[in-house]
């Protein structure tokens, strides 16, 4: 799939991780409006690329903060529903933004899980643009 700044899709990979809420607003392949982040597994880990238009945008050109903060945790979310296969609750997001993410750029996104412990795991997720790595995210989730 062509990526465009129009229909706003991610890429699309035979080793999919998968939508579990078709309707997300983030990886939700049913939401008109939405990003429709598709991710790949990756042994431990879910990588994916999208093309962020200006409708998610901050200040002009500028993917917005929160936005950001929501591929993130997308990410990690597969990524430990791809390892422990039962839905995560988000119970901590910790984020740390580097470098500006301009809109209209290819953007990667990663997940992966750190740890897991009982009912809680431990993932951290990656937002690259080119070789420069705008954000990075910590959490904690809760299997339910």
């Amino acid at each position: 799939m062509k990526l465009s700044s129009t229909e706003n899709h991610a890429t699309s990979h035979a080793n999919d991780a998968g939508t579990f809420h078709s309707t997300c607003f983030v990886c939700g392949h049913e939401n008109a409006q939405g990003i429709r982040l598709q991710l790949r597994r990756e042994g431990r880990s879910v990588k994916g690329e999208v093309l962020i238009d200006s409708r998610f945008e901050g200040y002009t050109d500028v993917v917005h903060g929160g936005v950001i903060a929501s591929l993130l945790d997308a990410a990690m979310v597969h990524s430990v529903r791809g390892l422990c296969g039962k839905d995560p609750f988000t119970c901590r997001l910790d984020l740390r933004f580097y470098h500006e993410t301009r809109t209209g750029q290819r953007l990667v996104v990663v997940g992966h899980v750190k740890s897991r412990r009982g009912k809680l795991c431990w993932a951290e997720g990656e937002l690259f643009s080119g070789e420069t790595r705008c954000a990075k995210a910590e959490g904690v989730f809760r299997l339910v």
